[in-house]
Formats: structure tokens, sequence, C-alpha cells
């Protein structure tokens, strides 16, 4: 084999582990996102303000609101609600290394009182970012 190939047949071999590693870890990101949506969607279906606040980071800031009222708003929503069905579809997470943007689909069924259900559908757009205990969302739960 000429040398200029046997240089490039170790590059490529010293590389191929660094490769791996960055297309699973890619993987696990989006997996671990994907644990934090289904445990959000859980927690709507559910009404659990302490699972759907464990999903949302302290840091929160969009548009002038804030962790607190985020955690205000939904617990506002919840107690208003006899109950609500989620659906994601669509997913899409584009991974940059510790932030990450996803989108998706939203169908949600709105039950409040007898005859007074209410589908709501629409794409979202979260902004997530990985803290010391997870991935969390710190944006774009109102409006996109």
């Amino acid at each position: 084999m000429p040398l200029f190939l046997r240089k490039r047949t170790r590059i490529c071999k010293g590389l191929f582990p660094l490769f791996l590693v960055c297309i699973l870890s890619c993987a696990g990101g989006e997996r671990e996102i994907g644990g934090l949506l289904d445990r959000r969607a859980r927690a709507l279906a559910e009404k659990d303000i302490i699972l759907y606040m464990s999903c949302i980071s302290r840091d929160y800031r969009d548009e002038g609101r804030d962790f607190e009222y985020v955690r205000r708003n939904v617990s506002r929503y919840f107690s208003s609600l006899d109950g609500v069905e989620v659906r994601f579809s669509g997913r899409k997470i584009y991974l940059e290394g510790s932030e990450a943007t996803v989108y998706q689909d939203v169908i949600m069924r709105i039950m409040a009182g007898e005859g007074n259900n209410k589908v709501q559908r629409g794409r979202e757009r979260l902004y997530m970012k990985r803290e010391k205990d997870g991935w969390k969302i710190r944006g774009g739960l109102y409006g996109n």
C-alpha cells in the first residue's frame, strides 16, 4: 500500500471513535429530550403541576415571562379544566451542544365542563437546554 494511503487510513481509524461518540451522544440527547417531552405530555394529561414544572428550567425566559409566571399560569389552567388529552407528532429535534430546538405538531383536546370540549391544533417550537439534572424547557411555551 502506498505511504499516502497508509497515513490516510490511520487518520480515518483515529477519527472513527470520535465520530461514533458524536453520533451516540446526539442520539442520547434526542432520546433524553423525547423523554422530557413525554413527561410533559403526561403532566398535562394528569394535570400534575409538580411533574410539569420539573420539565421547565428555573432560568426560563421568553417574551418577558419567567419560571414563576409559567408555574402560576399552568396552575390556574389545570384548576380550570376537567381534563386534557394531548398528542404530539412530527417531532424534529435540532441539537447544538447543550442547547436544542424542538418543533412538533400539537393536538390538544380540552375538557371544561359538560359539553364544553375544545380542540386546539398548532405547531410548537420549544427551546431546550441541558442542565445538571437533565434537559429542560427554557423558552417557547407562549407563542411561536
